[in-house]
């Protein structure tokens, strides 16, 4: 969704998009969701700096190593 089609939401989609966000979180939950959405917005853009800067987005939490792929039976066992 671009800027350009949030434009073109009014004033009564607007209540209609917080009554259906009220409805699925309620009201006690609203301000840890908003608290978690924009810690995840600024996580996100620090990580864009970092990228357009060059750096590594490797901070060491990742293991590099990569494991062999395994075949898996119908069971659910691997071989």
């Amino acid at each position: 969704m671009s800027f350009s089609t949030l434009a073109f939401l009014g004033p009564t989609e607007l209540i209609i998009i917080l009554v259906l966000v009220v409805l699925i979180f309620g009201v006690g939950k609203l301000p840890d969701v908003a608290k978690q959405l924009g810690t995840s917005i600024k996580v996100f853009k620090k990580e864009m700096e970092d990228l357009s800067d060059g750096k590594s987005l490797d901070d060491g939490s990742v293991s590099d190593q990569q494991s062999e792929p395994r075949d898996v039976t119908r069971d659910g066992t691997a071989s």
